[in-house]
């Protein structure tokens, strides 16, 4: 029996807060090893929270789900964003950027964005290190009175398979006997 303490409460605290620090590093090191962010905006946009006592980390940045999930084909991006990163990031001027971002943005409606799982990439990496916790239930031991009834149990229940067994025999040797008694008075 385990007693909830305020040792074990900040305990369990403690390890929400790791935890939560280690998904943020291994997000933002995803985004920086897969080029995803090259403003910067999206690492610094990761931070914990908590809402009603459960711990969360969250990417405030409009732009993550898609990048983490994609975005199928035949939808529209934001056109001031995308020639924001176009300039930024592709480095082209910004007398060339509107044609650049024209023909980006008509590709992504006919093709899509395709997802990165930055997320899931991170969860994987924690649960990789740490592994899996599961909270398991503790038997309690059967006392001798139990144990006894479940052992009668499973002895009437082998018993009563057995005794339907020996009644099927039995219809088939007794079927067979009148068959046979049919025959030998039929030739009579």
């Amino acid at each position: 029996m385990s007693l909830v303490t305020s040792q074990n409460i900040s305990e369990i605290h403690r390890l929400d807060d790791d935890i939560s620090k280690e998904i943020i590093t291994n997000i933002q090191k995803i985004l920086a090893e897969d080029d995803i962010n090259f403003t910067g905006n999206m690492s610094k946009s990761v931070k914990p929270d908590i809402l009603d006592g459960i711990r969360y980390v969250v990417i405030d940045s409009p732009y993550a789900t898609v990048i983490d999930k994609g975005m199928p084909a035949g939808k529209n991006v934001n056109f001031d964003a995308l020639k924001k990163w176009v300039e930024g990031k592709l480095g082209v001027p910004s007398e060339e950027s509107t044609n650049v971002t024209l023909k980006i943005m008509n590709k992504i409606k006919s093709t899509g964005i395709q997802p990165r799982f930055f997320v899931k990439k991170a969860l994987k990496m924690v649960i990789g290190k740490h592994g899996v916790i599961t909270i398991r239930k503790q038997r309690q031991k059967k006392s001798r009175l139990e144990k006894f009834f479940s052992k009668a149990t499973k002895m009437l229940n082998k018993t009563s398979r057995i005794m339907k067994k020996v009644g099927k025999t039995s219809n088939k040797i007794t079927n067979n006997l009148n068959k046979v008694d049919r025959r030998l008075r039929s030739y009579g």
